[in-house]
């Protein structure tokens, strides 16, 4: 895949760029319509472009076409999923940002391995156990630390979602014990229960967020970079 065409493969997968085209797209055939219904009619454009935009639809033809515009995006989805190919450039690229989560970043042995055994529910922690997390959301601000296949950069993107809405937890909703650790307080269970119990929740439902898509990442990586 040369640059060129990586640069307007990101074009094209970008969220917004791409509801761009589609709406070139849309607003070219809508002309293009226009021009030819005007030819064949014998009409000015501005009459035509009145009579298309007062074109009655039944309802059962509408809803065949809605029907038929979503089978084509799930189709394209799915087929710009399954067509992504590797060469040997893309591949060295991938493998490299995978092994440095999987070794450097995110490690098994890790600020990970803390998320599967810790409770938060007002036990304390030091800081320095999720430090990897700071580590990935700060990478991940890099342009260039993105996966080429695009299952994997999906996989990367909720990853850091899951990441910086844990690390914000941790910023707004823990607080320093006289030991130096961290610590949702434990007295809120006693004195703001209903507040207790939402950051605890959500802790613990972020941590196995954050484990299984992990998980999920690491299966495919493995998986697509035959690692």
């Amino acid at each position: 895949m040369t640059k060129k065409q990586k640069r307007l493969n990101k074009i094209w997968t970008d969220p917004v760029w791409s509801k761009i085209i589609a709406a070139v797209i849309i607003g070219l055939g809508t002309i293009i319509w226009t021009l030819v219904s005007a030819q064949i009619n014998n009409i000015d454009f501005q009459t035509a472009w009145t009579n298309f935009w007062n074109l009655k639809i039944s309802l059962w033809l509408l809803t065949i076409i809605v029907l038929l515009g979503l089978l084509s995006y799930w189709l394209i989805k799915y087929l710009k999923k399954e067509s992504f190919e590797y060469d040997d450039e893309t591949l060295t690229l991938d493998k490299q940002i995978f092994e440095k989560i999987r070794t450097d970043l995110l490690p098994q042995t890790g600020a990970i391995y803390f998320l599967r055994h810790n409770n938060f529910a007002g036990f304390s922690f030091k800081i320095e156990n999720v430090e990897d997390l700071d580590k990935f959301e700060y990478e991940c601000k890099n342009p260039d630390f993105e996966f080429l296949h695009p299952n994997l950069e999906k996989l990367r993107i909720e990853l850091l979602e899951y990441v910086a809405h844990f690390t914000t937890l941790v910023g707004l909703e823990t607080f320093p014990t006289n030991n130096g650790r961290q610590t949702v307080p434990p007295e809120w269970e006693t004195d703001q229960p209903e507040r207790f119990w939402k950051v605890v929740n959500d802790f613990h439902e972020t941590k196995h967020k954050i484990c299984q898509t992990y998980d999920d990442l690491i299966k495919s990586g493995r998986r697509l970079l035959k690692i």
